[in-house]
């Protein structure tokens, strides 16, 4: 697992969203399982070792976070005070802006430049699915993660790939929302960089996954 310091943030970010093998190390029964489109006319796995992890509620990513923590803290590998956790929903969208303003992550105006959104490329194997006119990121479905276009910060998949959980604030374990867009979202409400999808904290969708900081800790996890 990689982690870009980012001194806007103060704060280690996570290059790339947790993957399907990382997330194995936990729970080795965890399924990302397929995407079958609504016609039901393909089926595309979700399954690569590294493809973000999907499938995953918030509930599973906070106890990821701490599972990871607590391995790496007895292996001697973290810093005196520092703690492996998910982004509070500020920070979230914070890293997605990547320093702008800008009404998307990649600037003011559509099509993105960069990100995997629903494109040409879905559109191929899903004729079924709506997608973003003449954008094309090469990914089906999820992409893998150093594939999934990089920011200005250089986080990859910050700008869709797969909806990021996050908590309400840095290092509690209240649900703060969904964030960043995913590999089927074509709607431009969906692709703005301040975009919060409507899952609960509980969804486990084929678009539901997440990626790690490592910060400072701030105050005991609840």
């Amino acid at each position: 697992m990689q982690f870009v310091w980012v001194f806007e943030m103060q704060m280690w970010i996570g290059r790339f969203e947790v993957t399907n093998e990382e997330y194995l190390e936990m729970n080795p029964n965890h399924e990302s399982g397929r995407f079958v489109s609504p016609k039901g006319s393909m089926a595309v796995s979700l399954e690569g070792k590294n493809h973000p992890v999907v499938g995953v509620n918030f509930a599973e990513a906070y106890r990821y976070a701490r599972w990871l923590t607590e391995r790496e803290r007895e292996a001697g590998k973290l810093p005196e005070g520092w703690a492996y956790r998910l982004p509070s929903a500020a920070e979230a969208e914070a890293y997605i802006r990547a320093g702008t303003d800008a009404e998307y992550p990649w600037g003011d105006e559509l099509p993105p430049v960069r990100g995997n959104y629903a494109d040409d490329t879905l559109a191929a194997v899903f004729s079924d699915m709506p997608v973003i006119e003449g954008y094309r990121d090469g990914a089906i479905c999820t992409a893998e993660v150093q594939e999934s276009g990089e920011n200005a910060w250089g986080l990859f998949g910050a700008n869709g790939n797969v909806w990021e959980t996050a908590s309400r604030g840095p290092g509690d374990s209240h649900f703060g929302g969904w964030f960043g867009g995913a590999w089927d979202d074509w709607q431009p409400s969906r692709l703005r960089a301040d975009a919060r999808y409507g899952f609960r904290g509980d969804a486990h969708g084929m678009v539901n996954g997440f990626r790690l900081v490592l910060a400072p800790v701030a105050a005991p996890h609840e």
